[in-house]
């Protein structure tokens, strides 16, 4: 990706930032920032880089498995993958937030690792 895509990415975080009234954590800026580049293997065939489309995706999902949204305000969508899995954070200002995970399989949220390990874990 040319370093202008690049930058345009980059500005999609303060984009999503100022209109959700949200903190992104550094250590999930500086991941996104390494997929505008490269998308970690594992993450191959998912979607890391569309987060302004991720909440209502995450929204669609709960709706057609008959859920309600339990997502709040302040939980950040950061991670689809192949349209029946999401992974999220509370962006409230944490530096190193729990990160959830709901699939369709299972129908529930449950708590993955801190935002530091799933990263390291990804890479």
């Amino acid at each position: 990706m040319n370093q202008k895509k690049v930058k345009a990415r980059l500005d999609v975080l303060d984009q999503v930032e100022r209109m959700r009234t949200i903190e992104l954590p550094e250590l999930y800026k500086n991941f996104y920032k390494r997929c505008t580049t490269q998308i970690p293997s594992k993450w191959v065939g998912a979607d890391v880089l569309a987060i302004d489309d991720f909440a209502d995706w995450a929204d669609e999902l709960l709706s057609e498995n008959n859920l309600k949204n339990f997502l709040d305000e302040k939980d950040f969508v950061f991670l689809f993958h192949q349209g029946y899995i999401f992974w999220y954070f509370k962006a409230d200002g944490t530096a190193d937030p729990m990160v959830f995970s709901f699939s369709e399989v299972d129908k529930v949220s449950k708590a993955v690792n801190p935002l530091s390990e799933f990263i390291r874990e990804e890479h």
